[in-house]
């Protein structure tokens, strides 16, 4: 049995079908999948980023996205709170006290002072 359809047009049909699964780690894994896929049998670079697109419009590409804003935010709270330890301890503040208004345990604020300093 031959396949009339391009590697392009079946990947483009399945995308379709793999919107429509209605249990998100069912569709995460197929719509994961058929990136691959794509990546792998489509050379051409537009249908490729067409194929990319639609996919990025679905529940999968919100979820990766959040993600990264959640990953960014806590890099972004850690590392501000390294500052502040680095801060305060060459000010002079009790490493209890530093250790009281970051929330941290005093090894904690201990172990990243002597990494930092």
């Amino acid at each position: 049995m031959k396949i009339s359809c391009s590697k392009p047009e079946i990947i483009s049909k399945s995308i379709d079908f793999a919107v429509k699964i209605n249990d998100e780690p069912a569709q995460s894994k197929v719509l994961g999948t058929l990136i691959l896929f794509a990546e792998k049998f489509i050379s051409d670079e537009i249908k490729l980023d067409e194929m990319r697109r639609r996919i990025s419009m679905t529940k999968i590409a919100q979820m990766f996205v959040e993600e990264g804003i959640e990953t960014g935010i806590k890099r972004g709270v850690t590392k501000g709170k390294v500052e502040d330890i680095i801060g305060m301890y060459h000010e002079g503040i009790e490493l209890k006290i530093i250790a009281r208004i970051v929330k941290m345990n005093i090894f904690e604020v201990q172990k990243i002072i002597n990494e930092k300093s």
